[in-house]
């Protein structure tokens, strides 16, 4: 199976996968729970970017740190996953939570086999799948082994220390209003990191809710062969995993700053531009 199936191939595999529930919106952070009381793919358990993505006590800065590795790992033993544990995730058409799952496993070195429902939720029902109301009990039980990748990960000094660096790229994964500095709707500034590009996230997700084909992302990311690191930020290090699945398909490496705007503006001493900057 590729990154994203169909709800026919999850019914097809369905007795072979874990499921989770991972959708949410930040701009309403009791969503995730009321919709999926109101209903879920049967089995699927509930993960919230909130609640269980994210690590305030955590290493990373930010409003919404990554786990560590090991703690994450914990997370998903929870659920009774082991190295060759296959799960598909499915999220509202932002792909935020599943994309940001992903980034974390991968960061973890974890060695399960993700996949993305395409379409999410509101696929599966189409296609005549069964909804439940009931919470479904995790089992425990399960054992990961981790092989951590610091190296997907960078913090604020490195930015800091990559901003005249003509071979090191930031991008801003936000949405342009906000990297141009027009509106901020979370932060005390409006504006983005200085030297930052904008590719927003949107641009790459497709109408039937996976990738847009490659002819679309080697046009769109165009030109990021030439630098020898790419450094993913947005928001708090959500947005920014999307465009890591994107970069990812297309296979340019690069890493990401966790911390992103939210924890860039939390130093006043910090400078932030608006406008455009040359890409």
């Amino acid at each position: 199976m590729d990154l994203f199936i169909t709800a026919e191939a999850l019914r097809d595999h369905f007795d072979e996968v874990t499921v989770f529930d991972l959708r949410f919106l930040l701009e309403d952070l009791s969503y995730h729970r009321v919709v999926y009381e109101e209903g879920h793919i049967p089995g699927a358990f509930y993960l919230d970017f909130e609640d269980d993505l994210s690590d305030p006590k955590g290493d990373f800065g930010g409003d919404h740190p990554f786990l560590l590795p090991e703690d994450f790992a914990r997370l998903l033993e929870g659920f009774g996953l082991k190295d060759d544990s296959t799960v598909v995730l499915y999220d509202e058409e932002s792909l935020m939570s599943a994309a940001r799952f992903i980034y974390q496993s991968q960061f973890a070195g974890l060695s399960i086999k993700i996949h993305i429902l395409k379409g999410g939720y509101g696929a599966w029902l189409a296609a005549g799948g069964e909804e439940e109301t009931a919470i479904p009990k995790a089992p425990g039980g399960g054992h990961l082994s981790i092989q951590p990748r610091p190296d997907l990960i960078c913090k604020q000094d490195t930015v800091k220390e990559k901003m005249d660096d003509p071979t090191s790229l930031l991008i801003d994964s936000r949405a342009p209003q906000r990297y141009l500095g027009q509106v901020e709707p979370r932060y005390r500034i409006a504006g983005h990191i200085p030297g930052a590009v904008n590719y927003f996230f949107k641009d790459v997700i497709a109408e039937d809710g996976g990738l847009k084909d490659r002819a679309y992302l080697e046009d769109h990311f165009a030109g990021l062969d030439k630098y020898d690191d790419i450094i993913l930020s947005c928001g708090s290090g959500g947005s920014a995993c999307v465009n890591s699945l994107a970069l990812q398909a297309l296979g340019i490496p690069h890493r990401l700053y966790n911390g992103s705007y939210s924890e860039w503006v939390a130093n006043p001493d910090n400078p932030v531009n608006t406008g455009e900057e040359g890409k």
